[in-house]
């Protein structure tokens, strides 16, 4: 009796051995796959808690085409609208028609341009010998204008970057010199006018920004040399419609003083002048921001519609 007591002893015994080496396996177990499951064992750096920030080139949608192909769409749609003669700017239909048309223009010019803002475009210049300052400032000079948010005046901003990248097909020239405004004309028809007057007061026409002339608004644009808020703002330019004004996209942040001011007004006579007086507009640079937050000239890839 005493030697199966023994017997049994030993056997439990042997038994919680053997159970305490299958839950120290299992344990080991399931730290390994925890480990596996985490970034323990890989050579990528470990996982943030915090989401990153896709690039624009990371994000799936629409081809360049498609959404040149959406807005010219959606523009003709607001050009329809405005043709029936409502005012857009508090037309249930015509908000909604414009809006669809800023948020299809937004992703055109972040596929187009990068999603990096403000963009800039830089303005050279060739001055006449019939401006004053020639003789001691010579042929050449130039100013940087910086564009306002996309999330203002897409459809603006959208315009003038065409008129840039089409430069080289028409031309223009400083050709108008008022006492609030220096206009440029814009030759050629390969950008129409807006499809609607386009305005934000949070970017007003104050001192050395850049709008859109006559209406409909553009091609041809200028530099207000004073603060034309009032002059061409809600409802100025014309009198049928109380809340249109013309559209302002951008301000002068390099050259406003030593180019614009001291030399561009200097063409001989006022209002529309000669074209021996005009200040030739010789080159449009677009400028977008590299990845050191650099602003460098873009690079057309491909063949642009």
């Amino acid at each position: 009796m005493e030697k199966n007591e023994k017997i049994e002893q030993i056997r439990n015994r042997r038994l919680r051995i053997l159970a305490s080496l299958a839950l120290g396996c299992c344990l080991v177990g399931a730290v390994f796959v925890s480990f596996q499951g985490s970034d323990f064992f890989s050579d990528k750096p470990p996982s943030s808690s915090k989401p990153s920030l896709a690039k624009a080139s990371d994000v799936a949608g629409p081809s360049e085409s498609q959404l040149v192909a959406q807005v010219k769409e959606l523009d003709q749609k607001v050009r329809d609208i405005k043709k029936t003669g409502v005012f857009l700017e508090v037309d249930p239909k015509g908000l909604e028609a414009s809006r669809q048309l800023q948020d299809a223009t937004r992703h055109l010019l972040a596929r187009r341009y990068g999603s990096k803002e403000p963009y800039r475009v830089r303005v050279d210049l060739k001055f006449q010998e019939s401006n004053p300052t020639y003789e001691a400032n010579g042929e050449d000079g130039s100013f940087t204008i910086e564009l306002a948010p996309s999330r203002l005046v897409p459809h603006s901003i959208f315009s003038f970057l065409e008129i840039a990248r089409h430069w080289d097909d028409h031309k223009g020239a400083f050709h108008r010199r008022a006492n609030h405004v220096l206009q440029v004309t814009v030759k050629g028809n390969q950008v129409p006018h807006l499809a609607f007057q386009e305005y934000s007061d949070l970017f007003p026409h104050v001192k050395g920004t850049v709008g859109y002339a006559g209406r409909p608004s553009g091609p041809a644009w200028y530099v207000s040399i004073m603060n034309n808020s009032n002059n061409h703002g809600p409802g100025s330019q014309q009198a049928a419609n109380p809340h249109e004004a013309d559209s302002c996209f951008g301000k002068v942040v390099e050259g406003f003083d030593d180019v614009v001011l001291k030399r561009i007004t200097k063409m001989p006579g006022t209002g529309f002048l000669d074209k021996d007086k005009h200040v030739f507009i010789d080159k449009m640079t677009i400028l977008v921001l590299d990845d050191t937050g650099k602003y460098v000239p873009w690079k057309q890839s491909g063949t642009l519609v």
